[in-house]
């Protein structure tokens, strides 16, 4: 009897293995801690897998991923929603990423988010452009796991619901170069610990976008603010300009501005309203 509960007990830990991953650890990740909501990563460097981690969704592209890539560390202050867009500095750049859970020094084996959309080698350029350039976790209905080619839809994954104080490894890589990247982190969870009030729920759209060059920022203030400025930064986080203004009451709010002058891509303007900083991905036709 003994022996039989023994090994029911070897059995149901193998079954919850296969099933939930081992916890492998993550001391030799070499990770880079993020508590912006705007982090730029320059440049990329090889960071091989450690060699307890297998990822069935990288098969048979285990060996080309690492090359060039990064580990990034998040931990969650409030409750909510993960979401981010990454935006290659070189918009032809092939950027894929794998979201990890962790569980103090260790990560589990099996990532709860695994981006690999990217080009075949058979397809034209204009097939590839689909899923290269910007990619993230944005909203539902996208999925939670994309294997190779561009026939997904888009180069995007299901954002993940996440409660104060667990924390994930985030491993970004780039397939061609190791130039690197800027994410931005826009879901409602919130990965610093600063202090905003009530400015989280200030509800901030930026529109149109695509722009061809007017742009309108509308929010709500819940009380009244001295000065506040809106900055335009390029897609590798580089500054191009600001637009400040004073004096905002309580209430709603429309404010224009203008980046006619710039050529078209993809940008980042960032708001900073007292100690609340918010950012979003513009495109410029």
């Amino acid at each position: 009897m003994k022996i039989s509960s023994i090994c029911l007990v070897i059995i149901l830990a193998f079954i919850c293995q296969s099933v939930h991953g081992q916890l492998v650890s993550a001391n030799d990740l070499e990770e880079i801690k993020v508590t912006t909501d705007l982090f730029v990563v320059d440049e990329l460097h090889p960071h091989p897998f450690p060699s307890d981690i297998k990822v069935d969704c990288l098969i048979p592209y285990e060996d080309l991923f690492g090359k060039f890539g990064v580990w990034l560390k998040l931990t969650i202050a409030s409750s909510g929603t993960l979401a981010f867009d990454i935006i290659p500095h070189n918009k032809s750049n092939d950027i894929d990423f794998l979201l990890f859970e962790s569980q103090s020094s260790f990560l589990s084996s099996v990532p709860v988010r695994c981006m690999l959309a990217g080009p075949e080698i058979y397809n034209s350029y204009w097939e590839q452009s689909g899923c290269l350039g910007l990619t993230g976790m944005k909203g539902i209905n996208h999925r939670s796991n994309k294997g190779s080619g561009c026939s997904h839809g888009d180069n995007y994954l299901d954002e993940l619901q996440t409660s104060k104080g667990e924390s994930f490894y985030l491993y970004v890589n780039n397939f061609n170069s190791p130039e690197g990247f800027t994410i931005i982190f826009d879901g409602t969870a919130d990965i610093t610990d600063r202090v905003v009030q009530d400015l989280d729920d200030f509800d901030l759209v930026v529109k149109p976008n695509p722009t061809s060059g007017p742009l309108w920022a509308e929010f709500d203030l819940p009380y009244s603010i001295e000065n506040g400025s809106f900055t335009l930064l390029d897609r590798s986080g580089r500054f191009l300009k600001e637009f400040k203004f004073e004096g905002l009451a309580q209430g709603s709010h429309s404010i224009s501005m203008d980046i006619s002058d710039l050529p078209a891509g993809l940008y980042i303007i960032t708001s900073s309203f007292d100690s609340h900083s918010e950012s979003h991905v513009i495109v410029k036709n």
